[in-house]
């Protein structure tokens, strides 16, 4: 999977995974931003949002293992939320307004001046 489009810009996975959360023309940066939140790999696990642990992992083709440790990762960074059923079951979605809070969540600073800008 090609991860940059012919302007150096991220594509792909990262586009459509943007697109979940807000229109890309409209937050242009937000392809960038998830590139340098999250692995491609790792954002083809969200793409497979929403759902439990296990139908998200149905749905990614990905290691068990593998889904629950970037579910835990982008649940903590902001990313996803994680709502729990009556029956105690997690699920995971992302979240209404996102935007905002990514670009607001200090947290995220660590990413470095890239982030920033």
């Amino acid at each position: 999977m090609k991860s940059e489009d012919k302007r150096g810009s991220p594509g792909g996975v990262y586009r459509k995974l943007a697109s979940r959360y807000d229109d890309p023309a409209v937050v242009p940066s937000l392809p960038l931003i998830l590139k340098l939140m999250i692995s491609e790999r790792e954002a083809a696990v969200l793409l497979a949002l929403p759902g439990t642990k296990e139908e998200i992992g149905k749905r990614s083709v990905d290691e068990t293992a593998f889904v629950e440790e970037t579910l835990v990762k982008c649940f903590r960074n902001g990313l996803i939320i994680r709502r729990q059923t009556p029956e105690g079951v997690d699920r995971y979605s992302f979240p209404d307004i996102y935007v905002d809070c990514v670009l607001s969540d200090r947290r995220n600073n660590s990413l470095g001046p890239e982030y920033q800008r």
